[in-house]
Parts: structure tokens; C-alpha cells; sequence
């Protein structure tokens, strides 16, 4: 089980479920959301995914459905976006 463990937490597992190693709490990909854009800065998609996760923007919809959130969101270039959140 211990191998097993040990793989999953080498193999980035535990940022996937949103899982702090170092205290062990869990920390939802909301809260890491809030954390980024907290500043009301413009944060890239990039940025976002290494904050956040990868489905940042599944959480970034349903902060604007069910919390009430206002984000604003502009093109960078031709490929890529910015948002920040609107206070």
C-alpha cells in the first residue's frame, strides 16, 4: 500500500484531487481560483492551469453560475486569454 501511495504522490496525483502535502488538507480548486484572482490582476490561461488545474475554467464557470462571480476575460493573442475578477 505504501508503493502504491508513494506513486500516486510522484506521479501528481494528489494536485489533481487538490490534496496540500505538506498539511494534508484539502484545498478545492475554488480556493485556489480565489487565491489567483483575488488581486483583480489579469491572469493568463496559462497561469491559471499551473495555479489552479488544468479544468480551471469548469471552476471558473460555475464560481460565475452559482457564486455570483463577475470575471472579465480578453484575448492576449491569437491563441490565448486573460481574466481577472471584477469587484
Amino acid at each position: 500500500m505504501v508503493f502504491c501511495i508513494a506513486l500516486l504522490e510522484t506521479s501528481g496525483f494528489w494536485d489533481a484531487v487538490g490534496i496540500n502535502a505538506v498539511g494534508g488538507m484539502a484545498v478545492t480548486m475554488l480556493e485556489k481560483l480565489t487565491q489567483v484572482l483575488n488581486d483583480g490582476q489579469w491572469h493568463s490561461t496559462a497561469e491559471l492551469v499551473e495555479q489552479v488545474g488544468h479544468r480551471f475554467s469548469a471552476t471558473l464557470h460555475r464560481a460565475v453560475k452559482e457564486q455570483g462571480w463577475q470575471v472579465e476575460k480578453r484575448r492576449s493573442d491569437a491563441r490565448t486569454f486573460e481574466y481577472r475578477l471584477v469587484r
